[in-house]
């Protein structure tokens, strides 16, 4: 038996909302239903998806999604424009430069400029 991730579901207050939020960071938002309610499917997938596995801390106590984004201080202006808030710093790491900002439900969302 093989098994592979098909994908992550996003449970939103404000599915259209939400769903525009990540289209103005540049996904396309795609109206979709099948065998269930209505919905948004996130498009653009990347080659190089990633799941990760962290323990909940304080300052992380819920799942975020990661994008990669080409540049990380024009991301960052779009999602505050938006209501988002910035929950950290500048950071730089192995594959590059990222933050965490929120989305409508204050989930969070990493932006990653890869190096």
């Amino acid at each position: 038996m093989t098994t592979h991730i098909a994908g992550f579901i996003l449970r939103a207050t404000d599915r259209k909302v939400t769903a525009e939020f990540y289209a103005a960071l540049g996904l396309d938002i795609l109206e979709h239903q099948h065998s269930g309610p209505f919905h948004y499917e996130l498009a653009q997938h990347s080659h190089d998806f990633v799941v990760e596995v962290y323990a909940k801390s304080k300052g992380f106590p819920t799942d975020a999604i990661m994008l990669s984004v080409t540049s990380l201080e024009k991301s960052l202006g779009i999602a505050l424009a938006l209501g988002s808030v910035q929950l950290t710093d500048i950071h730089e790491g192995e594959s590059g430069r990222f933050l965490y900002v929120t989305d409508p439900d204050m989930r969070p969302v990493m932006l990653l400029q890869r190096a």
